[in-house]
């Protein structure tokens, strides 16, 4: 009789080890998330792996191959919350907590993970007037905050990029991100801080931004490209999660 205990756990555990994991939800793109109490809209690949939500707490993950239908026929990849709420000639101020999850080695030249973009106007090519970016320094990975900004009405071609400062990646670690950024349409006044854990790493005032007359929204999420050393084709087994919480947005 004592073998009976034993035996009704060994059928327990086989019957655990067999059972199938509750298949991921799909989270259809379009959708409406609500988040730090503003409306983004879901810019997802549709993967059961793109986005998962939580209280406080969001995943997204981007493998290799991944499209948004938007990027389509470009070598473009991500899955991003894209906001709702405008922002130029006053400054707001964004507070979140980000973490890169441990796995495949991080083989793109760039990922942007958080970022102030310009509102879309026809005719005129879209660029991050301020970018949280990972990319490597002489082997190292870092962050590196980048600028775009023009006094034009439209452009064909991105303008060039400022790089205005850097910060210590920590692969598997939560980091602390807050930023003051005022769009100024291109024109003198603007404003691009940045801390990270912390530690203030850009102070920037000047021109930000461009000249549209909507001004900028903010995004999280993963966004990359589908390539390394500007033009090798990545791994087909590539991935990359990434998480945020504690989302503040006040201004």
């Amino acid at each position: 009789m004592a073998k009976l205990p034993c035996l009704f756990l060994l059928t327990f555990l086989l019957t655990i080890a067999g059972r199938a994991e509750p298949p991921m939800k799909i989270i259809p793109d379009d959708t409406t998330i609500t988040v730090a109490g503003q409306d983004f809209w879901l810019q997802s690949p549709e993967k059961a792996h793109s986005f998962t939500p939580g209280d406080d707490l969001r995943r997204y993950e981007v493998r290799t191959g991944n499209r948004w239908k938007n990027d389509a026929g470009s070598n473009f990849m991500r899955c991003e919350l894209c906001g709702q709420t405008t922002y130029q000639h006053k400054l707001v101020t964004v507070t979140y907590e980000v973490k890169v999850d441990p796995g495949s080695p991080i083989v793109p030249d760039w990922l942007l993970l958080g970022q102030f973009h310009q509102t879309d106007v026809p005719g005129k090519r879209a660029a991050p007037p301020f970018g949280l970016y990972i990319e490597s320094v002489n082997g190292a990975w870092q962050w590196i905050v980048l600028a775009h900004t023009s006094p034009e009405k439209t452009f064909k071609e991105m303008p060039p990029s400022q790089r205005l400062g850097t910060a210590p990646f920590k692969r598997g670690a939560w980091q602390s991100v807050k930023v003051e950024f005022k769009d100024s349409a291109g024109q003198a006044g603007g404003v691009i801080r940045i801390w990270m854990d912390g530690a203030k790493v850009v102070d920037f005032v000047g021109p930000v931004g461009f000249n549209d007359p909507t001004g900028s929204y903010w995004k999280e999420g993963i966004y990359t490209a589908e390539e390394t050393n500007w033009k090798d084709p990545l791994p087909a087994d590539w991935h990359v999660a990434v998480e945020y919480r504690r989302l503040k947005i006040e201004g």
